[in-house]
C-alpha cells in the first residue's frame, strides 16, 4: 500500500521562519559593514606619525556551571595619530572602518604591538573629508563575524523550514509528548533530587495531566459540541466536560 505524503510539521516551519529573520537581522548590518569597508581600500594614503597609543584591557567575573568564579578579560586598542593632506594637517583616532564600536581582542593586541607610540603607519583617508581616516582599511573583524554568524543563522532556518515543509520533524505530532513523557519517566523516577528540584519535576507532570486532560475531552467532541440549548456533557469517566453556552462562554465543572 503506497503511503500518503506527510503532511507538513507548521512548528518546525515557524521556527524556521523566526531564525531566518533573526539571522537576517545580524547579516544585514554585517553585509553593510564589510561592504563598505572594502570600499575604503581605495582611498588614498597618507603617512602618519603615532602619537598616542594605548592597549585597554577590560575584566569582569563570571562563573562556571559549578558555581566557581573566574576572571574574563578582553582588549580595546585606543590611538591618535597624525597626518598632513595637502598643506593641512589632520588628527585622527579611527582603527577599523564600521566596527561598531568592538574589536576583536587578539586583533587589539597585535596593532598595539605593530603601531607603538612615535612609530610611523599609512593611513588611508577620505578623499572627500580628509579628517575622517583608518589606521586598517578594509572590513572590520567584528563586520566579518557578523556576515558568518547572521549566514549561518539565516541558513540553519532555511534548512529547518524546508525540511519541516516536507513533513519531517515529529514534535506536533498526535501523541509525541505521550511518548516523550513515557521515555524521560523512567529517569525522573531513578534520578535522586536535589534541592527545590520537585517544583520543576511537578510542574513538567502538571504539563502533562494537563495535555492528556485536553486529550480526553477532545475524543467526547461530538458530544460536548451539541446544540445551543444544551446545557452540559458528560465524558466516561463521570465528569462534567466542557459546556458551551448560547453565548460563547466556556463553562467547566467536576
Amino acid at each position: 500500500m503506497k503511503r500518503g505524503k506527510p503532511a507538513p510539521n507548521r512548528g518546525g516551519m515557524a521556527f524556521g521562519r523566526n531564525l531566518m529573520v533573526f539571522g537576517g537581522l545580524i547579516l544585514a548590518p554585517g553585509v553593510y559593514g564589510t561592504v563598505e569597508g572594502a570600499l575604503t581600500l581605495r582611498w588614498p594614503r597618507a603617512e602618519a606619525t603615532i602619537t598616542t597609543a594605548e592597549l585597554l584591557r577590560r575584566t569582569t567575573t563570571a562563573r562556571d556551571a559549578q558555581g566557581r568564579s573566574y576572571e574574563e578579560g578582553w582588549n580595546t586598542f585606543r590611538v591618535l595619530y597624525s597626518y598632513t593632506v595637502g598643506d593641512r594637517e589632520y588628527v585622527a583616532g579611527g582603527v577599523e572602518p564600521y566596527d561598531f564600536l568592538m574589536q576583536n581582542s587578539a586583533g587589539a593586541a597585535k596593532m598595539s604591538e605593530r603601531h607603538p607610540p612615535g612609530s610611523k603607519a599609512l593611513v588611508a583617508y577620505d578623499p572627500e573629508n580628509p579628517a575622517i581616516a583608518f589606521l586598517e582599511p578594509g572590513p572590520s573583524s567584528f563586520a566579518l563575524a557578523l556576515c558568518g554568524i547572521g549566514a549561518f543563522i539565516t541558513l540553519t532556518g532555511l534548512w529547518i523550514h524546508r525540511k519541516s515543509a516536507q513533513g519531517i520533524g515529529t514534535m506536533n505530532k498526535e501523541g509525541a509528548t505521550e511518548h516523550i513523557a513515557k521515555a524521560i519517566q523512567p529517569l525522573l523516577d531513578r534520578r535522586p533530587r536535589a534541592h527545590g528540584e520537585g517544583g520543576i519535576v511537578g510542574a513538567a507532570h502538571g504539563v502533562l495531566d494537563l495535555h492528556e486532560g485536553i486529550a480526553r475531552h477532545a475524543k467526547h467532541a461530538a458530544h460536548q459540541f451539541g446544540g445551543a440549548g444544551e446545557a452540559r456533557g458528560h465524558d466516561a469517566d463521570g465528569g462534567d466536560a466542557l459546556a458551551f453556552s448560547g453565548d460563547g462562554v466556556v463553562q467547566t465543572a467536576r
